[in-house]
């Protein structure tokens, strides 16, 4: 399981149990960021079911809060699984790894403080770590 993953839940409130939900929540506690087309690429070619159904199921996870949506300036949206504790990521720019990182300095408390005194209102942020892994590097 990878640091981001909790146990999901496969039936959010107000949606019907769905084998493609399930096999999508199981993809992204194994996978931690994919797109829509990593998702579906994740299905069987025999199974693999429309594009429709797996924008369909994203929206519903997202309306439950079971997902985030996730933007890395590429253009394409990821998906994650919700988790309660903070991170940010590290993105490699070669090939599109992602890991989560846990960061033990509390910025968003500085950022907070700072922007108080500036009579701004942080309402949400973003923050991403660009470079290479390992294999890229």
């Amino acid at each position: 399981m990878t640091p981001c993953a909790k146990k999901p839940t496969h039936k959010p409130p107000g949606c019907r149990t769905s084998a493609v939900r399930s096999a999508m929540l199981k993809s992204l506690t194994t996978n931690h960021c994919q797109t829509a087309e990593q998702l579906m690429a994740g299905f069987p070619k025999n199974k693999r079911p429309h594009k429709t159904t797996i924008y369909r199921e994203i929206v519903c996870l997202l309306d439950n809060g079971l997902i985030h949506e996730l933007n890395f300036g590429d253009g394409r949206k990821t998906y994650e699984l919700a988790d309660n504790r903070h991170h940010h990521h590290l993105i490699c720019l070669k090939c599109g790894w992602v890991h989560p990182i846990f960061m033990q300095h509390d910025l968003e408390k500085d950022v907070s403080k700072s922007a108080k005194k500036q009579g701004f209102t942080v309402t949400k942020h973003s923050l991403e770590f660009f470079g290479y892994c390992q294999k890229c590097n």
